[in-house]
């Protein structure tokens, strides 16, 4: 029971640190949708002020992101010696097939305007074991999912400067049991 009581005060901890952001959250995506005034904070009666339907915030965002999206974010493997130049080709080329497999450009540009409106963005990339891929004539085993994370499900621990320097991660989505065991034998 020490070990629950544990963990369940780390998770407390990290939920109250900031605890104001799932507000901001819903505040940040009601103004990227235009949809501000429907927050009660804004529901003020302003018979002045005329109702816009244009999203500002969206049109800002989206034109300031497109450079972003533009690029291809594939690295490169490099080779530190002139023998291994034939073995990381062929490593660059296993990479470039999984990247292209799991359609990473496409979750990153989904991600820089993730992070663009709420401020965080969380891909996670877990790897099935079991799962078959490919076609009948060449199967592998073994595949590599990514998916995006809510930001608001996730909770940081209170004393990390950085995410890379936090002790834990508290993910508080809900999965059933046979998918969390699925995903973490």
């Amino acid at each position: 029971m020490e070990k629950v009581d544990k963990y369940l005060k780390m998770f407390r901890d990290a939920k109250a640190f900031e605890n104001k952001r799932f507000d901001e959250y819903v505040e940040l995506q009601a103004f990227y949708e235009g949809q501000q005034y429907l927050l009660s904070q804004y529901a003020e009666p302003k018979p002045w002020v005329v109702d816009i339907n244009t999203p500002y915030a969206s049109d800002a965002i989206d034109v300031r992101v497109a450079s972003l999206q533009a690029n291809d974010y594939i690295g490169k493997l490099q080779p530190l010696s002139p023998q291994d130049v034939e073995i990381i080709e062929k490593l660059n080329q296993a990479y470039e097939n999984k990247w292209v497999e799991m359609n990473m450009d496409d979750k990153i540009n989904n991600a820089i305007e993730r992070a663009a409106v709420l401020r965080e963005a969380y891909i996670h990339i877990t790897y099935d074991k079991d799962s078959i891929v490919g076609t009948r004539n060449r199967n592998t085993k073994g595949k590599l999912e990514a998916y995006f994370i809510d930001p608001a499900s996730v909770n940081i621990d209170p004393n990390a400067l950085e995410f890379r320097d936090a002790d834990y991660i508290f993910i508080t989505e809900r999965i059933s049991k046979i998918a969390a065991e699925r995903l973490y034998p």
